[in-house]
């Protein structure tokens, strides 16, 4: 039977731990300003085959990025035109925007390779954790196809050792995911993928 996975204060040793997790190559529960997210790393190998294992997303559904901010976001993704307009005006927040990936940025998010689908959250404590380990795959704390659990702890519980840890933070999430926009290479909008919080236009 598999055991809880610890539950943590987001306090400095917290964030600490968390980022020390996802640098070794770990799977972690953090809170984000919509939903709960699974994070792994994007630089360490095998590190999101364990988050789509964990989760059991298929990979033909890609596991978008956070980022610290919009500098880091530009390593990952090609952000101009339209697209570094939307992300100017509504970063940190809940838009993910679906970009062409950076060249050298190779990160096994599934099986698009051309494109990215990136955000940098409005939570403090997601940015905190890109900052200190970098860019983050991502995914809501659920398994796939079912709703999120309500709580730190029952998500640590539902994904036991399969966790390095569960940060806990009295953020306020909305519970709604994010805005999604599809962008092309020039940044120019192509569609709204999913509807949001964030209204483009």
């Amino acid at each position: 039977m598999s055991v809880a996975a610890p539950v943590v204060d987001a306090d400095v040793d917290g964030l600490a731990a968390a980022a020390d997790a996802v640098r070794a190559g770990h799977v972690v529960a953090l809170p984000t300003d919509t939903l709960y997210a699974l994070a792994a790393s994007t630089s360490v190998a095998g590190a999101s085959a364990r988050l789509f294992d964990l989760k059991r997303r298929g990979r033909g559904l890609p596991l978008p990025v956070l980022c610290a901010d919009l500098e880091q976001a530009a390593t990952v993704a090609v952000l101009e035109g339209e697209a570094l307009d939307l992300a100017r005006r509504h970063w940190p927040g809940p838009l993910t925007l679906v970009l062409t990936r950076r060249r050298g940025f190779v990160a096994d998010l599934g099986d698009d390779r051309e494109t990215v689908g990136v955000r940098v959250s409005g939570d403090g404590v997601t940015r905190a954790v890109a900052a200190a380990a970098g860019p983050l795959a991502t995914s809501s704390a659920n398994l796939h196809g079912l709703r999120e659990p309500p709580t730190p702890e029952a998500i640590a519980a539902l994904f036991g050792d399969g966790l390095a840890l569960v940060l806990r933070a009295g953020v306020a999430r909305s519970g709604v995911a994010s805005t999604v926009v599809r962008c092309d290479g020039s940044g120019a909008v192509v569609e709204v993928l999913r509807k949001g919080p964030v209204d483009v236009g």
